[in-house]
């Protein structure tokens, strides 16, 4: 699925990612990366914007 290719949501990231949601999103927050939409509650990142962390 292209959504799921080029968009994950914050519990996406920290499950992938093996850390802490609070954790991530700081570390997102400092790299200058932020959320694109957001669903439900939850922020959206682009994969290839987390990716540079």
């Amino acid at each position: 699925m292209k959504f799921k290719a080029e968009f994950a949501s914050l519990g996406n990231l920290e499950t992938e990612l093996g850390t802490r949601t609070w954790s991530l999103k700081r570390r997102l927050d400092n790299a200058g990366i932020f959320p694109v939409f957001e669903a439900a509650g939850m922020p959206y990142y682009r994969r290839a914007d987390a990716a540079r962390l």
